[in-house]
This record gives structure tokens, sequence and C-alpha cells, in this order.
């Protein structure tokens, strides 16, 4: 076992909740998952499983009891292993089976187990001394209990069921008749478990019809991984220092947006404001991101499955959003498909990572279930606090411009702003300057200009212009590295950019197997050079000694035999997601190169 017995390890994670398909390939996880395991979620599963635990693992895989569990060593992140246990249920997904397995760190869980309790004994002294009520709605149950704290031991002054407690007070007119509507959506929001609200109301519920009394219910709901537990809060009484006329109501009906739940752009951009300005004036601890998100192509998935479809996705994006984030920053719709996200607490940009890893791959799963054909996807920019600005407004703007970087790279990916990879996003006096944002930034029409004029040139100057075409192209392209394989050895014959370490021979890029990776246009595309980690691990062990991240591959074909293999590479932790635009203006080029050396061969 591995792992500090104070829970400080390399993630701190004691939980966590993931699907595997029927051949342990992981669908989809959590954020706490992702961080858990890192890059080590590309293999399959099983494939983490110490080998001594790995048949207690697949028989628990195996067993159909509903209450199945095991105690296993998995490999973590760090390349450590770590005991866990495992509890599981199956679903049905279309035709494939699946199963949902919630994990635990047995270690950390053990040795939090002590701290817990004595944190329970601290809150119950620190609760004896709050004047105001306290509330809870149970999701399991749905009970809800108002009480207080006396001797430390807690009083009960309200339990019952949420919704027969709502037609009681209503009933008894308790509720003003002004402020029903405010306080049928206070109902509404304990009930769904909204992540925070805050109401205020004129009532007599505390004191029995006897005072008109102002109330202000502030909430917030608790999970046990994606499971809503309870939505707690506090009730101030506020009835001696405010009358009838001077009331101010601040409920959830004012802050948050009606069709989502999450703040609306009014209160997410005045909330952010604050926190940073907050941090400004008490420092940051942590890093701070700000992100915008735009749901990609919204317009088309409107116009072809309907806007009631639409705005399910919309819920979908701020429900998963909400419970991702919840107490560590604010989520806020300021557009018809756009949101805003201020992340407060990040352990650098491996939580950032994590966090929207997992949010986009259960959303592409969960909206898969009511539409088959449909694959969610969204684009997102992102600056950091600190690095980028210290105000909102610049932060903002920055994060707007890299999220326009990322629609012009391809969508369905996030950009976090790079001033070095990405220039100067704002003009002097402080606009967003998108069209020249960035030094590998390229509207698709420039790709076709590019592709078209390399070809002409290859054309017209034969193979002495190939390297110099080549050597534009990734210059153009931000590409930082280009080898060509030679067949039939697969040894290296040509590099461009700067390689760590010389690349070698690669025989295995000529093998029937690794050639069936290969489309009918002859291209393989890596946006992740992990995930052949297993099956060709000599291949990915030159990328991982040069740091190549993703990488695209083109096998050419004379006289149909293999000829050799061309290979662009990117560099660093910053891999590429290939977007058409890219991977179409390449091949156009590595063609043309192509059918001009067949030419010459043919002459000699």
């Amino acid at each position: 076992m591995s792992g500090e017995i104070d829970g400080k390890t390399e993630s701190g994670t004691p939980e966590a909740n993931f699907t595997l398909s029927n051949n342990f390939a992981v669908v989809m996880g959590d954020e706490r998952f992702y961080r858990l395991f890192g890059e080590k979620t590309l293999y399959t599963f099983n494939m983490l499983i110490h080998p001594k635990d790995r048949q207690d693992f697949e028989s628990f895989m195996e067993s159909e009891d509903v209450a199945a569990y095991a105690v296993v060593r998995c490999m973590t992140a760090n390349d450590s292993y770590r005991w866990f246990m495992l509890e599981k249920n199956n679903e049905q997904v279309k035709s494939e089976q699946m199963t949902n397995i919630h994990l635990k760190d047995i270690c950390l869980v053990s040795a939090r187990f002590g701290l817990y309790m004595d944190r329970i004994r601290k809150y119950r002294a620190v609760m004896n001394m709050i004047q105001d009520k306290m509330f809870e709605y149970n999701h399991h149950t749905g009970i809800f209990t108002i009480y207080c704290y006396v001797n430390n031991r807690s009083e009960i002054i309200e339990k019952d069921d949420l919704k027969a407690w709502e037609e009681r007070m209503m009933r008894l007119g308790f509720i003003d008749e002004k402020q029903q509507a405010a306080f049928r959506q206070l109902c509404d929001n304990i009930q769904a478990g909204s992540e925070s609200f805050a109401t205020t109301l004129r009532t007599t519920l505390m004191s029995k019809g006897e005072r008109m009394d102002v109330l202000r219910f502030r909430g917030q709901t608790i999970y046990n991984g994606e499971e809503r537990v309870l939505t707690i809060g506090l009730i101030t009484e506020q009835g001696n220092r405010m009358t009838g006329t001077d009331i101010l109501l601040d409920s959830a009906v004012v802050n948050q947006d009606s069709a989502t739940g999450v703040l609306n752009k009014k209160t997410v951009t005045d909330e952010a404001t604050a926190a940073i300005n907050l941090a400004n004036v008490a420092g940051c601890d942590h890093s701070m991101y700000l992100m915008v998100w735009d749901i990609d192509d919204f317009k088309q998935v409107n116009d072809t499955y309907g806007h009631y479809f639409g705005d399910e996705v919309i819920k979908h994006l701020a429900t998963e959003l909400n419970r991702a984030v919840a107490n560590r920053g604010l989520v806020g719709r300021i557009g018809g498909d756009e949101f805003l996200v201020l992340l407060k607490e990040a352990n650098g940009e491996d939580t950032l990572r994590s966090l929207l890893k997992a949010v986009r791959k259960k959303l592409k799963v969960d909206l898969a279930q009511e539409k088959p054909d449909y694959e969610f996807s969204a684009s997102i920019g992102i600056s950091q606090y600190g690095k980028d600005g210290t105000d909102y407004e610049t932060l903002f703007k920055i994060a707007d411009g890299a999220l326009y970087i990322a629609k012009e790279k391809g969508k369905d990916r996030f950009i976090v702003y790079d001033k070095e990879k990405h220039g100067h996003l704002l003009t002097e006096d402080g606009y967003c300057h998108k069209k020249t944002a960035g030094v590998d930034f390229m509207r698709p029409i420039d790709k076709v200009e590019l592709s078209t004029n390399l070809m002409l040139k290859v054309f017209n100057g034969g193979m002495d212009v190939a390297e110099e075409v080549l050597m534009e192209l990734m210059d153009k392209m931000n590409i930082h590295g280009m080898t060509i394989y030679k067949a039939p050895s697969m040894e290296c014959r040509k590099t461009l950019g700067h390689y760590e370490k010389e690349p070698g021979t690669q025989l295995c890029l000529s093998e029937e197997k690794y050639l069936a990776r290969f489309d009918e246009h002859h291209i393989h595309v890596i946006n992740n050079t992990a995930s052949i980690a297993v099956e060709y691990p000599q291949v990915y062990e030159h990328f991982k000694q040069n740091n190549i991240g993703s990488a695209l591959q083109f096998s050419c074909m004379l006289n149909g035999q293999l000829w050799a293999v061309f290979e662009f590479d990117i560099f660093g932790a910053n891999r590429r997601k290939w977007c058409q635009d890219d991977i179409s203006a390449i091949y156009s080029v590595v063609k043309a190169i192509a059918d001009v050396y067949k030419k010459f061969y043919e002459q000699k």
C-alpha cells in the first residue's frame, strides 16, 4: 500500500465514481477519478489492478450479486499501488452492458473517519452558539426539518414531508399572499437540490401565525459523488430590523436563471467581480480560472432535434457544471447557450483539466442516451487570475478571445490562454482583438489557401523544394516536429524540428495490425499519444522520450506498396486535438509530395 495516512496523497481523493464497458474500458468518470488515475484511464481498467488481485476483480465484475464489492490494489497516476474498495451496479446502455463503480480509498477513508468525529463534536459546539434556525431536506426520504441547537442537542421545530409542509403553511395562511410565488420557488429549490440559493420572505410560519417576521433562507446542497444527499441551510430572523415597506427580496427568482437554476448573468457577473476583487485584497492561495463555455452548433441542435431537446442540452450542461464546481466557485448563464464559470479553488491546471474532462465525457454519454446520433460538444475559453489579469473585465475578455480560438480550431476543445502561444488578445484600448489572436491561430480559409499554394509550389519545383514546403507548412500551422519513416525497414530518414532524442526505426509502423489503424485515406489521427501505450509500447516510448502529446501520421503508397509514413508531432502537455481543417491541409500537401515522388520514381 502507498499513500499518506493523513490524506495528503498525490490526489487526496478518498472516493470517486466511474463507468466501465464490458471489456473493462473506461467510458467516463467524475473529476476525482481522472485526478486519481491521470493518463492511466486510457488503459483498460483491469490492467491497473495488481496482478495478485486481478482474479478477484474479474470475479467481482462477473458477479450478478447486487451488493457485490471487492477490495483490490490499483495503480494510480504516480505509478504506485493503493488499496481500494469497489462497489458496483450494472446498467444496460443500448445493447451494451455497462458497470457503474464507486471507489473508496481504504486508507484515507479510515484515517478521515477519526477526523470527522472530532469535527462533528466541534460543529455541534459551534451550532449551539448560533441563534439562527437551521433546516435540512433529505433527498432520500423527502423529509424536511427545521431545528435549532440547545445544550448541544437538536430541538425539532418542524418535521414533515416537504410538499406536505409547503401545502400546510399555505393552507394555514402563514405565507403572505404577495410572497406565495417566492415561497413556492424556495420549496422548489430545496426539493431540486439547487447548489446555492437565498430567499427573503415576510411570513408568520415561525410564530405559527402570531407574529409577522422577515425570514431570510440561505441554503446549499451536499453531494455523495454525483448523488444529492442533503439540502441544508440557515433561517435568519430579520423581523425586528425591517418593516414591510423596506423589504427588498433577493430570492432565487431574482438571482437565478429561471430555465436552468444556475445564477443569472447579472448575479454571476457581480459575484465573480466581487470574488476577484476580494482576491486582490486578501490574496489567493489557489489557482483561479475564469471560463466561458459555449455549446457547439447549438442552432443546428435546435433545427435538427427541436427546441425541447435543445433546452434539455442546456439544462444538462448547467446541472453538470453546478455539480462539478459545487462550492469551489460560481456557475452562471450569460447567454442562450453560453455559461460563465469561475473556479476559485483549483490545485493548478491538472485539477482544471480533470474537471473539464469529467463534465464533457458525462454529457456526451448522458445526452447520447436521449438522442443516439447526437454527440455533445462545447468550446471553452479560459483565463487565469494573476497570470492573465487581476480584474474581471480583462479576464473575461481574454477567456472570450480564447473561446474564439477554440471555435476556429475545430470546436469541441478548451483553450487555456497562453500569451507566448496565442499572442496578444487585447488591443491597446483593452478590446479583444480576436481576428489576429495567436501565432498558431488561423481561420479555415487560411489553411485552404496555404495548402493550395504549397501544393502548387511542389508541383512546380519538384522534390528539390519538398523540404522547404514541409518547413513552411510546419511554421504556418504551428507543428513542432516532422519525421519520415521509409519502408520496408521503417528507419527514420528525415526529421524537421527539435527532437530530444532522434527517432529511430519503428518497424511496427509497417505491420498489418498497425496499418489497420489508418482510415481509407491512409490517415491515422492520434489526439493523445498515451492511447497507444499498451498495444505499441515502442512507438509510445518514442513519443514519451520526445514529450510528444499528439501526432498525425500519413501512410504513402507507391504502386500498391507502402512507401513511407509521414508523422507530424506536437510537443508538450498542451496536445492538439486535430480538427478536420488541420488534417485536410496537411494531407493535401503530403499527397502532393507523394505524387511528385511517384512521378520522379517512374522517370528513373
